[in-house]
């Protein structure tokens, strides 16, 4: 978007000026937080709850010298979104919903921040799986005696955005998550049994001071509930190891491409006597995930009845990896070396 379309949104903001607020409708967080300054187009979403669809639905962004009144590409009660090219020149910005019935949230005040300032590492939950049987929940904790803000993304399996209904808050496909100073943050997706299974992954961005991790919960009636700790991944490896026993036990593994650019992920696993045993080579889009049974894989039953090590390699981009092991009394997270 150029800044002169912005001010196309800055001239149709002054034919909307609604006079009356709506207590309802109120903004709780935007993501991301801080806004990056760019040269491009970044995705923008207005979180909180209330907000009312209608012909004059407008997302009102300001800062000191101007006001830009814009139609959302994504609509939720709880959620808007849109598209939009802050520029590289930090500042203090505001968002305000115009409600669809012309009637104003509240105001929530944000930062912009020059580039190359304030990026957090981001880490990856490769497996994010929640309706049906499954539970899924992510932990935060701040650790610091400031408050931080966390920003987590639901995608899809082939990458697009996943909206995720979190107990307590809505559903939301990006959340700020605010911690203060020493407290600890609980995200939770719910085993639904009338509802589908839902597949998909969860890209974090983590500040320095921040820790956490996720859980999977398989709920079975008549069985005793089965849980396992999904680790957070690095998004910046190209090669990860770990170990596999498909002797009395079956490994399964999540194989994702956290980074903007296609790649080709290659896997190949060797018996505990170092020979290889099979091989495989999967194309990832960006963004996307694949997950199965490690015998599944064309090129990969060699490995039933063995034990030993797998190996997974890409020439490009990056790769985050959850391996986890079933067997008769439940499953378990296997560790994975990145490097």
């Amino acid at each position: 978007m150029s800044f002169q379309s912005f001010f196309l949104g800055c001239a149709l903001g002054a034919m909307l000026l609604p006079s009356a607020y709506s207590a309802e409708s109120t903004i709780t967080s935007v993501s991301p937080n801080p806004a990056l300054g760019t040269t491009t187009d970044q995705n923008l979403c207005i979180n909180g709850s209330g907000f009312i669809n209608g012909p004059a639905l407008r997302v009102r962004l300001t800062q000191t010298a101007a006001q830009f009144d814009l139609l959302p590409n994504f609509f939720n009660p709880n959620q808007l979104c849109l598209a939009f090219n802050f520029g590289v020149t930090p500042g203090n910005w505001s968002a305000q919903i115009v409600n669809g019935d012309g009637r104003l949230s509240n105001t929530f005040f944000f930062l912009v921040a020059a580039p190359g300032h304030g990026a957090n590492p981001h880490l990856a939950l490769p497996h994010f799986v929640f309706g049906g049987a499954w539970y899924s929940a992510i932990y935060l904790s701040n650790t610091t005696n400031a408050l931080e803000s966390v920003q987590v993304t639901f995608r899809d399996d082939i990458g697009a955005p996943l909206f995720v209904p979190l107990a307590g808050i809505g559903s939301l496909f990006s959340r700020i998550v605010i911690l203060n100073p020493g407290t600890t943050v609980l995200l939770e997706a719910l085993n639904v049994a009338e509802e589908p299974t839902i597949d998909g992954w969860v890209d974090i961005s983590l500040p320095p001071g921040v820790m956490g991790y996720g859980v999977s919960r398989l709920v079975t009636a008549g069985h005793p509930d089965q849980e396992t700790i999904i680790p957070f991944a690095p998004e910046t490896s190209q090669t990860v190891e770990f170990t596999y026993d498909d002797i009395q036990f079956t490994t399964a593994v999540a194989l994702l491409n956290p980074s903007d650019q296609q790649t080709i992920v290659t896997v190949t696993a060797f018996g505990d006597d170092g020979d290889q045993v099979g091989t495989t080579q999967l194309a990832l889009a960006p963004h996307a995930k694949s997950a199965n049974v490690l015998a599944a894989y064309a090129g990969m039953a060699g490995i039933f009845g063995k034990q030993g090590r797998v190996i997974v390699s890409l020439p490009n981009g990056a790769v985050s990896v959850l391996a986890l092991r079933f067997g008769g009394a439940g499953f378990t997270n296997i560790p994975v070396n990145y490097r």
